[in-house]
């Protein structure tokens, strides 16, 4: 991935860690942190998306990869960079 900015111009990163999504289907609190996630993102001009921390709750989430994909529906609506970091 290479990131650029135009000379003289700030660089913002938005943090989003330890999440906790539950399973999928995704429930009402889980769905109320993307809809905000998404306000945010909407609202500011981020350059990259740093994703950090627990994105799953618990070891036994038999559906992270969909509770993840919905996570990252919302990041690529916005057209932004992201960045996972374990």
């Amino acid at each position: 991935m290479v990131l650029s900015v135009k000379k003289g111009a700030p660089f913002r990163i938005c943090q989003l860690t330890d999440l906790h999504l539950g399973e999928y289907p995704l429930q009402e609190d889980d769905l109320k942190t993307l809809m905000g996630i998404s306000k945010v993102l909407h609202e500011n001009s981020f350059d990259l998306i740093m994703i950090t921390g627990d994105l799953i709750q618990g070891k036994e989430n038999a559906e992270s990869l969909a509770s993840l994909h919905e996570l990252y529906r919302v990041v690529n609506y916005h057209g932004l960079k992201s960045m996972a970091c374990k």
